[in-house]
């Protein structure tokens, strides 16, 4: 034991450092001064001897050593592996033990960063009094691995190193300790089928969250620290992404579609078509339609009149009883009058009325559709296997599909944008490009509504719609103002004006004022828009509450929206080849809305059709909603031009449209 020397000690200590420099070196959180006070007083007694005026190795050299090195340490296998971990012998090893238990009984706080490369002091001399030299051996060790220097750096860099290097740990231990792995393998799922957005970037980072995750919950606790130092080094914590955001949410135990959408809210302008499914959904929902033996009931089509009886329909016309064969031929109809069309004289009835005291005794029937009818063309839908189980709450395996909205229509774009499109009168504005326009409409008294003034409460007019005045800026803009009930007789002006003029590129410019009396529309076009803070007349209109709308002036070019879809003219009347309730109400079933539908002649959706919705299915079935709302969207029709398509009005809504039963004019009241 005695033949141990401090040289020794040092070359352990030394070889050591070189050692645990090729894996990396970490400090753990043990005080300086602590670990300096172990030091000395752990030599045995009488083995740290005073020395002229201190003990024998209260050294300067060796403490501003012991201060920087004595807490350093490597990680190997996820387990600390510190400069004690070394046998010397002697009376050091006692020393060298309790160094030991104090650092491994701490955590690693940073990572070990230096401005030398080197650490200590080798040696120095002193002179005494009678002329000799002594040599006296510190502790010492150089910091150079090979070619390489990894923890060498400037020292005004380190703490900004340093920092860098515990929020990276800190941010991966996070993501690894709080998310859960379910919360990623969801995820993961919807971009594995291209379902949500931005998630191809996210693959990667999923992925070896996954894979770290699964290696970090196989660890004792004591370990997991050490792990999220090393894989640092390499792997980023998901936490602190924007998919962080949605991986909290999740594992929070927020549902999968609310935290989808607010993950997707903060990408701009993005809005999701379809809901949120994954994998596990789909299976789900697969085993229990194959449990109700429903997989034949999901494939739809057009339904066709031939599929239809005489208890389906509340009408049919003469064509119509022929083809259903469930009619006997009656007599020839009685030839149509031609006559100039006054809707005022239409008797009014409500819906109930007229099914039962005017379309029992009608031969022929006709309706007039509207602009304001559109979205109510309505199709009905059949299952290809006629012998499938009934998909829906009712006992038939008819469903129907309403249209959804007009490509390009300004009153679309103003209802999409959340502005009022049932009033009695509208006037809105709609443009292309990001300048600030707005619509100003003089009253008969002279009271303006405009972004100032925003209603006025004695007429009932509002301005519901501003766009491209702050925030956001849209291409594709929309202002509204209307009037919920009839506004004042007299003379309105529509003016536009430029308050902000920000687009030079002349294919963006260009304006539509739409004017609509109770969904009769009139637009007023211009190719340029106003010069910056200019204000345009576009158009002056008599209104009167009972004669309507009469154009007087203005500036725009004006057009009558008659629109054709589905293959009808609005603003006409046409042929009802057959009239029904929805299928909810066929036969004895009552379930959900009650509807009334009017099959068209000529009447045809151009395009596939959805087969069905969520509200139409059972008990059994709701509970895997999320994954029926995407087959809906995917399970269409084919296109087909033998359907039967018309127009329908729900129960919930209030509506009306003009009937000529054999000639006579119904305003009939839904």
């Amino acid at each position: 034991m005695s033949n141990v020397t401090f040289q020794d000690f040092k070359k352990a200590v030394q070889s050591q450092v070189e050692t645990m420099n090729q894996t990396g070196l970490w400090v753990v959180g043990v005080d300086k001064d602590t670990l300096w006070e172990t030091y000395i007083e752990s030599f045995p007694a009488g083995t740290n001897k005073i020395y002229r005026e201190k003990r024998e190795y209260e050294c300067n050299c060796c403490k501003s050593f012991i201060r920087k090195v004595g807490g350093l340490v490597t990680i190997i296998d996820n387990k600390l592996v510190s400069v004690w971990d070394i046998e010397v012998g002697g009376y050091y090893q006692p020393v060298i033990e309790e160094l030991r238990k104090l650092v491994h009984s701490s955590e690693v706080v940073d990572r070990f960063f230096h401005y030398e490369d080197r650490v200590g002091t080798d040696y120095n001399h002193e002179t005494l009094a009678d002329g000799s030299v002594k040599t006296w051996d510190h502790f010492y060790a150089p910091l150079v691995n090979g070619n390489v220097t990894p923890c060498i750096i400037p020292e005004e860099e380190i703490g900004t190193k340093m920092n860098l290097y515990r929020t990276q740990k800190e941010t991966l231990y996070r993501s690894l300790s709080e998310l859960s792995a379910a919360s990623a393998e969801a995820v993961l799922d919807l971009v594995y089928d291209n379902n949500i957005y931005r998630g191809a970037e996210y693959k990667v980072a999923l992925e070896m969250f996954l894979e770290l995750k699964a290696e970090f919950e196989s660890l004792p606790e004591e370990e997991r620290h050490n792990y999220a130092w090393i894989k640092s080094e390499f792997h980023r914590g998901i936490r602190g992404t924007m998919m962080g955001s949605l991986l909290i949410d999740l594992t929070d135990g927020r549902d999968l579609e609310s935290a989808v959408l607010s993950y997707e809210s903060k990408a701009e302008n993005y809005k999701r078509t379809t809901a949120v499914v994954t994998k596990g959904m789909v299976e789900s929902a697969q085993k229990t339609v194959v449990a109700l033996g429903l997989e034949d009931s999901l494939h739809r089509r057009y339904a066709v009149t031939e599929d239809l009886t005489v208890n389906n329909v509340l009408f049919a016309n003469r064509p119509t009883r022929k083809a259903m064969n469930a009619f006997d031929e009656l007599a020839d109809e009685v030839g149509k009058k031609v006559f100039d069309i006054d809707l005022k004289k239409a008797e009014e009835l409500s819906i109930t009325d007229f099914l039962a005291n005017v379309v029992p005794k009608a031969n022929s029937l006709e309706v007039m559709v509207e602009n304001c009818h559109i979205n109510n063309l309505v199709n009905l839908v059949a299952p290809i296997y006629p012998d499938a189980p009934s998909l829906f709450k009712w006992d038939n395996g008819f469903s129907w599909n309403y249209n959804g909205e007009v490509a390009d229509s300004i009153r679309e774009k103003v209802k999409k944008a959340g502005g009022n499109v049932e009033g009695v009168l509208r006037c809105s504005l709609s443009w292309s490009n990001k300048d600030d326009l707005d619509i100003h409409v003089v009253q008969p008294s002279g009271r303006i509504i405009n972004f100032r003034q925003d209603e006025d409460h004695t007429t009932g007019g509002k301005l519901d719609i501003d766009m491209n005045a702050y925030g956001e800026l849209s291409e594709n803009a929309v202002e509204n103002i209307f009037w919920k009930s009839a506004p004042p007789k007299g003379r309105y002006k529509v003016v536009v004006k430029n308050f902000t003029k920000r687009c030079t590129d002349a294919s963006k410019q260009g304006y539509e004022i739409e004017v609509d009396h109770n969904g009769s529309s009139t637009i007023f076009s211009s190719e340029t828009n106003p010069r910056d803070g200019q204000e345009v007349k576009v158009v002056e209109f008599d209104f009167d509450p009972v004669k309507g709308i009469k154009f007087v002036g203005g500036q725009g070019k004006q057009r009558n929206v008659s629109q054709n879809i589905w293959g009808i003219d609005t603003g006409s009347f046409h042929t009802v080849n057959m009239a029904m309730l929805s299928p909810n109400f066929w036969d004895d079933n009552k379930s959900g809305n009650k509807h009334w539908f009017f099959m068209l002649e000529g009447c045809k959706n151009p395009e596939q059709a959805r087969g069905f919705y969520n509200e139409f299915l059972p008990e059994e079935l709701t509970k895997h909603r999320k994954v029926f709302e995407v087959l809906g969207s995917k399970l269409k029709t084919e296109k087909s031009d033998n359907q039967l398509s018309g127009i329908g009005f729900s129960s919930t809504q209030r509506s009306h449209a003009y009937f000529k039963a054999d000639n006579r004019l119904f305003k009939v009241l839904f």
